[in-house]
This record gives C-alpha cells, sequence and structure tokens, in this order.
C-alpha cells in the first residue's frame, strides 16, 4: 500500500511518492515529501522538481528502487488524504 515518506523502516519495502530535489551523482537523487528528505538510488533520469511515485527497499539509509514513476499532473494533496483514508480503513 502506499504510504507517505515519513513513514519508512530499514529493510522495509516501500511504495511512496515524493518531488525530486536534487540529482546527487551515481544514479542518486534527493526526494522529499513535506519535511522528510530521503536519498533514493535508481537507473533512470529523474527530471528535478517533478513529483514520483516510487517502489524499492531501505538499505543503508537509501532507497534503492525497482520501480519510479511520474506522476503527472496529479494532485498531491488529494493523494495524500486518499492513501489516509484507504490506511485507516484497511
Amino acid at each position: 500500500m502506499m504510504r507517505p515518506l515519513n513513514r519508512h523502516v530499514e529493510g522495509e519495502t516501500v511504495y511512496s511518492f515524493g518531488k525530486v530535489e536534487s540529482r546527487l551523482g551515481d544514479g542518486k537523487y534527493k526526494v522529499t515529501f513535506r519535511e522528510k528528505d530521503i536519498i533514493i538510488a535508481t537507473r533512470g533520469w529523474l527530471d528535478t522538481g517533478t513529483w514520483i511515485r516510487m517502489y524499492g527497499t531501505f538499505k543503508s539509509g537509501v532507497l534503492r528502487t525497482t520501480f519510479v514513476g511520474d506522476l503527472g499532473s496529479v494532485d498531491i494533496n488529494l493523494l495524500e488524504r486518499a492513501i489516509e483514508y484507504t490506511r485507516e480503513r484497511l
């Protein structure tokens, strides 16, 4: 189930979303959501300033992604509310 970036655990698989803030090199990017920053590792190229959804596992503080997709013109606030609603109901 998708969840906000502020809820992750080392070694756990995560499906989340965030905004690409900067490219750090070697396929690593800084991604943020609200006050939470994480580093993701991906084989693809990401544009700075875009919103993405990602799936992967945290290892040594880096989200090793197996999937990264563009969120395009999605209302992020609406997406966050839908995620919280679903989490509370399941």
